[in-house]
């Protein structure tokens, strides 16, 4: 499928990309705020730069891991539910 058609498939489904790409930066912009706070909380505390970006990335890894289990059990489901 040529990338003309995929896009006339996409426009036939009625999804934007560039709303669909501003609402997804959004979203992700607006449920980070918090995060920025306790950034600027432990570094504020003299906590070590490298135990904050440790926990960062073994946090977000965390989330990660259970969204991809969540994601791979729901397809489990029964598609009536």
């Amino acid at each position: 499928m040529n990338l003309f058609a995929q896009a006339v498939r996409v426009a036939d489904l009625g999804l934007s990309v560039p709303q669909d790409l501003t609402t997804a930066f959004a979203a992700f912009a607006s449920t980070n705020v918090d995060d920025f706070l306790v950034l600027i909380f432990l570094f504020s505390r003299g906590i070590r730069f490298r135990t904050v970006v440790l926990g960062q990335y073994l946090g977000f890894l965390a989330i990660l891991l259970l969204s991809l289990l969540c994601a791979l059990f729901a397809q489990t489901l029964p598609r009536i539910w």
